[in-house]
């Protein structure tokens, strides 16, 4: 996720914003904490810029209300971020309601980047901006290497490197002066 991270970032960087926040997802399982996998970069990628704000990293569950709870959370601080990335499509959703709830306009006032490029991140007002990530390939992919795994040709892990790419829409623009 380190490469997409910085993808993103400098998209944001080049349309001048400097407080960018991320809502990521933390949720727990029965046995376990399934950490996001973005957030290390993030909080990396931040720092490299000279831009990190410990204040502008939240975490909550995978769900729009956690996310608007965390976004209206991070739009009641000061300086407020002037784009929020999220860990999901959906939790980006949840986003533009609180972001809207201060009369505020997604895309002029906050820029919000979600991944996931559902189906539906296209006809929300504005027009999401998105991660896509080719689902179809990764689960050919991983039925692959599994059925290699299963018959005993291969022993070893391997890491599967799926191409994401953002998909620039209407709720990203220029950070407000």
């Amino acid at each position: 996720y380190g490469w997409l991270t910085e993808d993103v970032l400098n998209f944001l960087f080049e349309l001048g914003h400097r407080r960018v926040a991320y809502v990521g997802a933390r949720d727990k399982m029965r046995d376990c904490v399934l950490p996001d996998p973005m957030v290390r970069p993030f909080v990396s990628g931040m720092i490299q810029r000279g831009c990190y704000r410990p204040e502008y990293v939240r975490e909550c569950s995978f769900t729009p209300e956690a996310a608007c709870e965390q976004t209206r959370a991070l739009l009641s601080l000061e300086p407020r971020p002037t784009a929020i990335l999220y860990a999901s499509d959906v939790m980006a959703i949840g986003g533009y309601r609180a972001i809207t709830e201060r009369s505020l306009v997604v895309g002029r006032d906050v820029s919000v980047i979600g991944r996931g490029d559902i189906s539906t991140a296209s006809f929300v007002t504005p027009a999401l901006t998105t991660v896509h990530i080719p689902l179809a390939f990764a689960a050919d992919s991983v039925i692959e290497l599994l059925r290699t795994r299963l018959s005993g040709n291969r022993r070893l892990p391997l890491t599967l490197c799926v191409p994401m790419s953002l998909v620039e829409r209407e709720s990203c623009g220029p950070a407000p002066q």
